[in-house]
């Protein structure tokens, strides 16, 4: 389906995935979370989140402002057939 998808483990409160828009919207991307199904384990939601137009050249800076407000699991971009696994322990 393109573009790259963040697996992401955030704070299930109001307002924490506009927080991860606010970072990504900046960077020229914009946010695809509709696929985003949220799964309440001890206070946090977890899911696939998904954002297009993302330069490649930015991706490490928004990865790293991403990390300070949710951990992140995975990540794949389908443009360049990569994933990168970063956290494997089950909920």
């Amino acid at each position: 389906m393109g573009g790259i998808v963040f697996g992401l483990r955030l704070p299930d409160q109001p307002g924490s995935v506009k927080e991860l828009e606010d970072i990504i919207r900046p960077t020229g991307a914009y946010c695809e979370y509709s696929d985003f199904v949220r799964t309440r384990c001890q206070g946090l939601s977890k899911g696939p989140y998904r954002v297009r137009r993302v330069d490649r050249n930015r991706l490490p800076q928004l990865k790293e402002a991403l990390e300070k407000k949710a951990s992140l699991l995975y990540l794949v971009d389908s443009r360049q057939g990569t994933r990168e696994i970063y956290e494997t322990k089950a909920d």
